[in-house]
């Protein structure tokens, strides 16, 4: 490297020191100062998610934390899909993430959160596809993405699948479910999803993965697993950020 070229280098270098000093990295959550190759989070909160994700005592079945609550899956079990996979429990730091990806445009960090899954292997092996929660078209043009859609992107690159973004739509607007009980929200979103009839051979005798943000009573998940059944996958399960 000649004089000049050394010389700009460590401009460079120094700009960019003076700019970290004067607007360091912060941690989403906590606001605590981050080192620039972490993303996202400060070690302390970053450790936090990993304990989440590590010490879920969840059901095999359901995905909820049996630590938490216990479900009723070895009882009865009224869901069209297989199982569920979840990567955290829905606690306070996991809220504020996915409040900071469906409203604060952090659509990467639904990506980023599937290096935390423990379930990557058993994903890789035990399915064809993925397929993400479709927004309806008003919601996504508002919104400018689909969460589910970058959760799943982060899952397709660490597990090899294809990620199928355009077989399963929504065919009409349900409104939010958050004051609904369980049977509320299974009414609300009965038939809300369809698979395109030009593309339904891709999904025919598959084992789909469906991804969500947040799973709770599992209506909106289980309404898209019908759809596909319908349209003649072999299988459904889902994976989602948090179980609430």
């Amino acid at each position: 490297m000649n004089l000049f070229g050394l010389l700009k280098c460590k401009g460079k270098n120094l700009l960019s020191g003076f700019n970290d000093y004067l607007f360091p990295s912060l941690c989403i959550l906590c606001d605590s100062i981050r080192d620039n190759e972490q993303n996202w989070f400060c070690k302390e909160c970053n450790d936090h998610l990993f304990q989440n994700s590590k010490l879920r005592s969840s059901c095999p079945r359901c995905g909820q934390n049996e630590s938490i609550r216990k479900c009723s899956c070895h009882i009865s079990w009224d869901y069209p899909f297989e199982k569920i996979y979840s990567i955290f429990d829905y606690d306070e730091h996991v809220q504020l993430i996915v409040k900071n990806i469906k409203y604060h445009g952090k659509k990467k960090l639904a990506s980023a959160l599937a290096s935390y899954s423990p379930h990557i292997t058993e994903l890789k092996n035990s399915f064809d596809s993925i397929i993400p929660v479709p927004l309806h078209w008003t919601r996504f043009q508002k919104r400018g993405y689909n969460q589910a859609e970058w959760f799943a992107k982060g899952i397709a690159e660490h597990t090899g699948l294809t990620l199928l973004s355009n077989v399963l739509v929504r065919t009409r607007t349900t409104g939010t479910q958050t004051s609904l009980d369980r049977t509320e929200r299974r009414n609300n979103m009965k038939k809300a999803f369809k698979v395109l009839d030009s593309i339904k051979e891709t999904v025919t005798e598959k084992r789909m993965l469906l991804t969500d943000d947040v799973v709770t009573t599992g209506a909106t998940t289980a309404s898209c697993a019908e759809a596909l059944l319908n349209a003649g996958c072999k299988s459904v399960s889902v994976v989602s950020i948090a179980r609430d």
